[in-house]
């Protein structure tokens, strides 16, 4: 009788969840019903790898560092060849305060992965600094979460991959990183953190090491999600290794690596779970992390199931009966009126055969699902499916790259002053594809409600078919005037280092503004931007004179600007290299910015 209701209380979820839908595409059978075996373990970024050394001229990537239009602007503010940027839910990467913007990526530079760590960006003044050919930290680390505070600390936690946790603060935009290890009694070590900063307050989950990444066991779980608390930025943790009783051994055995996502705001902190196995929850301190309740937004049809010592039978036939649980990349949100938004892709999970560590996924799995506090328990809303472009009848991707998530997944939450409600996510895209697999595009839906969505938009159309490969965006949670972005740019679907395994490859790290009416025009001039990418200063430093050249370009305007934004000096070309004269301009650093018809580009210039 237990299994029976647990199956009728996921029926009801459903069935609500079908009623408010939007329009769903019809996917062929064949691919619906087609799985993929996996073993679910979680990379951590230390396994070796083996693979030939990137040969970068025989990269035919076009060049796009582009002011696409007027409304939407993108620039590359990095690059890494690692590529996994999570196994699930993305971190926090893109920290705000005002105007100013720090991003954070794992990156590597070589396909050693040797130099592995924190991809450092940051705009203030309104320029991104020149992109990083180096980490932040002096230890290989991977899986930074970025956060600001109001003491003017921006601050990276990340995991080294043995051991504990390590913490990167500096003053805002200045200054050296000061490193320091978290405190941590956790003999198997910590991997894969979440943090946000709450004013001066840091609230932080991690997982202790799962026996299948080299760890053990912690208080009976194999792989604890555990909670940090620090109220001044990072200098004392008075709160640390805490494992909530709701999420003991009396109710899981275990947890997965970046699961699970975490918020917080004027004293309230939430984090939710995305099992895939298990219960999908929501756990929420209204106390700034003193008490917690915990509600479940997707409760596991067969209570106290462990997966792959008894198959899922829940119609009691002896058959193995598949699932629709979460995919594991999800996120959380706090509104401007306190209250909590959810939302994680849908998939459908397998296992047939006991005890040989695997288990089925099914890629073409469909739906994003969207939960608030208004819901209760066991309910939730699809709010996304991927879309009939063609308008055929028919969803007509071939194939898609291997992330472990839904065709629909990946999302991000951000709110405007007026409340209403942005939810960012990937979707993979039957009209772009490499001739194999299908790219993903990124997609903004939008809610004033919170019952009634907008159709989706896509906000990186490529309507030049270079073939973009959109994934692991990260949106600043305040809309001002713009929709920020960072994501990952590749020209194959799927990853290097992970599932389809393709050939190392340089991607890039873009910025993305929008305005957040959502409605922009795709502009003509990516030649013009192309073109300055070429452009280049020299010598750097420079003392009295300094040279730009400007590679088959003319009527280029040339503008000089102290960090304080003001104007100091300024030329127009006429031939490919310009002599500019700094005799009367002081010591510092300078913005050198190039205007090329309606394109712009901006490069750092230190005068000695």
């Amino acid at each position: 009788m237990k299994r029976l209701y647990a199956f009728m209380v996921l029926a009801f979820a459903a069935q609500y969840a079908v009623a408010q839908s939007p329009q769903q595409a019809k996917i062929p059978a064949e691919k619906k019903n087609t799985a993929v075996v996996t073993n679910g373990v979680k990379l951590i970024g230390n396994e070796e790898y083996s693979q030939a050394p990137l040969d970068l001229t025989t990269n035919s990537k076009p060049k796009v560092s582009a002011v696409k239009s007027a409304t939407l602007w993108e620039i590359e503010i990095g690059t890494t060849i690692y590529d996994l940027q999570s196994n699930a839910s993305v971190q926090n990467r893109l920290a705000q305060t005002g105007e100013d913007l720090s991003a954070a990526w794992t990156m590597s530079q070589t396909t050693s992965f040797e130099d592995r760590g924190t991809g450092y960006n940051i705009k203030d003044g309104g320029y991104w600094d020149p992109q990083p050919s180096t980490r932040i930290e002096s230890v290989r680390i991977g899986w930074p979460s970025m956060m600001h505070t109001d003491g003017g600390k921006e601050i990276v936690i990340s995991h080294p991959g043995t051991a504990g946790l390590l913490m990167a603060s500096r003053d805002m935009g200045t200054g050296a990183w000061t490193e320091m290890d978290l405190p941590t009694d956790v003999s198997a070590g910590l991997l894969w953190p979440r943090a946000v900063a709450d004013g001066n307050t840091i609230h932080m989950i991690a997982l202790s090491t799962p026996t299948a990444n080299g760890g053990t066991e912690y208080q009976g779980l194999d792989g604890a999600l555990l909670y940090y608390r620090s109220t001044d930025q990072g200098a004392t943790w008075d709160m640390q290794d805490v494992l909530f009783p709701q999420m003991d051994t009396s109710q899981f055995a275990g947890f997965d690596g970046d699961n699970y996502a975490i918020t917080a705001r004027d004293g309230k902190v939430a984090f939710a779970v995305f099992n895939d196995w298990d219960d999908t929850f929501v756990m929420i301190s209204e106390d700034g992390g003193d008490t917690w309740n915990k509600t479940n937004i997707i409760s596991f049809p067969l209570e106290g199931f462990i997966q792959d010592t008894e198959i899922l039978d829940l119609d009691e036939d002896g058959l193995a009966d598949t699932v629709l649980t979460a995919d594991g990349a999800g996120a959380i949100f706090i509104d401007n009126n306190m209250m909590t938004h959810v939302s994680f892709g849908a998939m459908r999970y397998l296992d047939e055969t006991v005890g040989d560590d695997q288990w089925s996924y099914f890629p073409f799995t469909d739906g994003l699902e969207y939960w608030n506090e208004n819901y209760g328990a066991d309910s939730t809303q699809y709010v996304a499916y991927v879309r009939d472009l063609d308008d055929n009848g028919t969803y007509d991707a071939e194939d898609v790259g291997t992330y472990f998530i839904s065709l629909v997944g990946q999302p991000q939450f951000a709110q405007d002053a007026d409340g209403k409600l942005y939810l960012s996510y990937t979707e993979v895209v039957e009209s772009h594809s490499s001739g194999s697999q299908n790219f993903r595009h990124i997609d903004v839906i939008t809610t004033d409600d919170f019952v009634t969505w907008s159709d989706p938009v896509d906000i990186t159309p490529d309507e030049d078919f270079w073939g973009f490969e959109c994934v692991f965006p990260s949106m600043a949670p305040v809309v001002d005037d713009y929709i920020h972005i960072i994501y990952q740019r590749d020209f194959e679907p799927g990853l290097h280092v992970r599932g389809d395994e393709d050939p190392a490859d340089t991607n890039d790290i873009v910025y993305l503004q929008i305005t957040k009416d959502l409605d922009y025009e795709i502009g003509d001039n990516v030649a013009e931007v192309d073109a300055l990418a070429e452009v280049a200063l020299y010598p750097v430093p420079a003392s009295e004179m300094v040279y730009a050249a400007l590679p088959g370009l003319k009527n280029v305007n040339i503008q000089i600007f102290d960090m304080a934004g003001k104007l100091v000096a300024s030329a127009m070309n006429a031939a490919e290299v310009v002599a500019i004269d700094l005799r009367d301009i002081e010591t510092g650093m300078y913005l050198v910015q190039f205007e090329y018809k309606g394109a712009v580009t901006t490069q750092k210039l230190m005068v000695q």
